[in-house]
């Protein structure tokens, strides 16, 4: 089964754990993001693969970030996925959030949507279990 909050879901999860995408259109936040994950974010990092976030070729001030996110785990879980780009200076950032439920097993691709920030800036992605 997969839900997802604040996403269009294009398609369902198959049982084999074959990638389902996701996409829709997402709220901006600001967010602040630790240069350093704590370990409990590493653990759930792991769950996100094929991470790509690179500045958009139209606007230099759009970033599109994209990946894989997988529930290796034997439960249910929710996931917060957070991908902000943090300006040069390593001060402002502006970052896009999604909340995704997956079935024990079950993958879904996800699109950030296009997250603002300057072209020289760092990509940052953090991924959460939530409890």
């Amino acid at each position: 089964m997969l839900v997802v909050t604040g996403l269009l879901v294009t398609g369902c999860a198959s049982s084999a754990g074959t990638p389902t995408p996701v996409d829709a259109a997402s709220s901006t936040t600001t967010a602040t993001v630790s240069a350093t994950p704590t370990p409990s974010e590493l653990g759930a990092l792991r769950e996100l693969s094929d991470f790509s976030c690179t500045p958009s070729v139209e606007d230099s001030d759009l970033w599109t970030a994209t990946g894989t996110l997988t529930n290796s785990g034997p439960e249910p879980g929710d996931f917060q996925v957070t991908v902000a780009v943090v300006d040069a200076s390593g001060g402002a950032a502006s970052g896009n959030e999604r909340t995704v439920a997956l079935a024990a097993g079950d993958s879904a691709d996800i699109d950030m949507g296009r997250v603002r920030g300057p072209a020289d800036g760092t990509c940052q992605v953090r991924v959460l279990r939530m409890p």
